[in-house]
């Protein structure tokens, strides 16, 4: 993971995130176990996840807030 951004906009503090993780993708089709649709091949998948919070607020807990995939 890759901190890629971080902002403050009055008390709304924003860090976005990027992932880039090698997956196997495998889907259940109706009653029939998980098939594999990747091809036994490992798909990179590339991900920003933004996660916000108020910093005035006595929460400290980060929300995630948005998330996008990312261009190879």
């Amino acid at each position: 993971a890759l901190i890629s951004d971080a902002e403050l906009d009055g008390t709304r503090a924003a860090v976005s995130v990027d992932f880039i993780t090698h997956q196997h993708v495998a889907r259940r089709d109706g009653d029939n176990p998980l098939a594999d649709v990747s091809g036994g091949a490992k798909q990179t998948i590339r991900e920003r996840f933004v996660f916000t919070r108020d910093v005035k607020d006595g929460d400290p807990v980060w929300r995630l807030n948005e998330t996008d995939q990312l261009d190879d």
